[in-house]
């Protein structure tokens, strides 16, 4: 009798090993492909000048993000340098690593093959793959969460020495990680007292004392934090609805586009309703990074940010992969999955995401003349343009006047740009949506000065909203010297 060979992911232990293997492999390979193709962009600058510093520095650095990423990436830097492949590819080794932990919690919580389908899912899936390009902590963050999941469905089963220790020095990483690795620590309480009732207060008193280990650990950063930080977040409550909806959009295709995320959207909605898991530690995992950064930004403060929870994109993809394989047509549903999946995935690598700083860098090259001043509203926007324009002033400790020196000016405000209105200088802005005085700014220098030459660069992933960096070669009317 002929014998047909049938692919199935209902494979015996040896076999998954490979499996997995191989889907690992896949996600290193697509994650390190597109390393370069997008310029840095502001945070990633943030991220990569702040580790120019000492190494004292880097721990004590004034800023919202805990101190873990920067640590990590100070000496990945010292050993491969601050060129743009080798910032993001520790980046791009956290989000391989996460395709083994989403392997193994899904396989704990469901089975291997429900494991083996959400590792491939996650190796091709659009938003996994864009935090693993960017030189960012949300990789790690995403990766940490995994793994922190996964020690506490494996502490539920057994409790001894070696689980107990892995699982509160995880947590601690995942805290140092970002703030919002609390809503996953949060969840796994939230789903420990629905399991044991009062017994976790009465009988699992273990549970409590292995909780006060990472908010103890935690309390010296955040203490520094509190007293020492200007910048305790920017996120606006007029955001709270763009920043929603993108969510929304990037955990199902990975792109902002509101019509093509609905039509992704509203079906994977629909099936998971359809075919609800059993799971309910899944749903708590999925929902509660959302609602308490929400509940929190209606009442007391705005800190929702998507970018922020996009490793509930974890769970998300393992309920996705268990209702595809309850589906009848599992095989075809499976695959069209995948290949929706992995087509928006190259759909995203090949357009232009980020501020092209680069491009802007190489037309000032061109167009600079005499070493005239350079505006660039705002400060910090000189970050990713001086990582191309001159890497030595980036990586200098002394940054703002290492700029300075070089005529490259970083303004705010109306009386910051009345303080640098020299006879001719080069006006580089982006955003200006969120300048204060953007229009006051715009009407001064169509006041006084007369524009020679222009040239707009448009972020293809944001014409909708306008984003866009416009260099602009301006020269004063008149012979004023000082404007007032």
């Amino acid at each position: 009798m002929k014998r047909t060979f049938r692919f199935s992911l209902e494979t015996e232990p040896s076999t998954a090993t490979y499996l997995i293997w191989a889907v690992f492999l896949l996600g290193a390979v697509v994650r390190v492909l597109g390393l370069g193709y997008q310029s840095l962009w502001i945070d990633e600058a943030v991220s990569v000048q702040s580790c120019q510093q000492g190494f004292m520095d880097v721990v004590l650095l004034k800023d919202p993000t805990p101190p873990l990423y920067y640590v990590c990436l100070y000496f990945w830097i010292k050993l491969f340098g601050n060129g743009l492949v080798a910032v993001r590819s520790l980046s791009a080794i956290f989000g391989s690593l996460t395709i083994f932990a989403i392997y193994g919690v899904a396989t704990r919580l469901v089975n291997r093959k429900t494991g083996l389908l959400a590792a491939l899912l996650l190796a091709v899936s659009p938003i996994n793959l864009y935090l693993s390009q960017m030189a960012r902590t949300y990789s790690l963050l995403a990766l940490l969460s995994a793994v922190s999941i996964y020690l506490y469905l494996k502490l539920l089963g057994e409790k001894k020495t070696r689980a107990v220790i892995l699982y509160a020095l995880c947590n601690v990483l995942l805290v140092y990680s970002h703030v919002f690795g609390w809503f996953v620590i949060i969840a796994q309480n939230l789903h420990f007292l629905w399991r044991y009732r009062l017994r976790a207060i009465t009988k699992e008193r273990w549970w409590i004392y292995l909780q006060i280990i990472p908010a103890v650990l935690f309390l010296p950063w955040f203490y520094r934090y509190i007293t020492q930080c200007d910048d305790h977040g920017w996120v606006a409550s007029a955001q709270l609805l763009v920043e929603f909806s993108a969510l929304g959009a990037h955990l199902t295709v990975g792109i902002e586009e509101s019509s093509l995320s609905a039509i992704v959207i509203l079906p994977v909605l629909a099936l998971l309703i359809i075919k609800r898991s059993r799971q309910g530690f899944l749903y708590v995992w999925l929902l509660v990074p959302i609602l308490l950064p929400l509940l929190v930004t209606l009442l007391v403060s705005p800190i929702f940010m998507a970018r922020y929870i996009y490793y509930i994109s974890i769970p998300a993809t393992i309920l996705f992969a268990q209702a595809l394989l309850q589906l009848k047509w599992r095989r075809a549903a499976t695959a069209l999955a995948l290949l929706v999946f992995t087509g928006c995935a190259i759909h995203q690598q090949t357009r232009l995401n980020n501020d092209p700083w680069d491009q802007v860098a190489a037309y000032i090259q061109q167009v600079r003349e005499n070493d005239e001043p350079i505006v660039v509203i705002k400060f910090y926007e000189t970050r990713p343009l001086s990582y191309y324009y001159d890497r030595d002033a980036f990586n200098a400790p002394d940054h703002e006047d290492r700029l300075a020196q070089g005529g490259i000016f970083g303004v705010e405000g109306l009386d910051a740009v009345k303080q640098h209105a020299y006879p001719a200088l080069l006006l580089i802005t982006s955003r200006m949506g969120l300048e204060a005085e953007a229009d006051e700014i715009e009407a001064f220098y169509a006041d006084h000065y007369e524009t020679v030459s222009s040239k707009t660069f448009i972020i293809q992933s944001g014409k909708k909203h306008g984003n866009s960096i416009t260099v602009r070669s301006l020269r004063r009317r008149g012979t004023t010297a000082v404007l007032q």
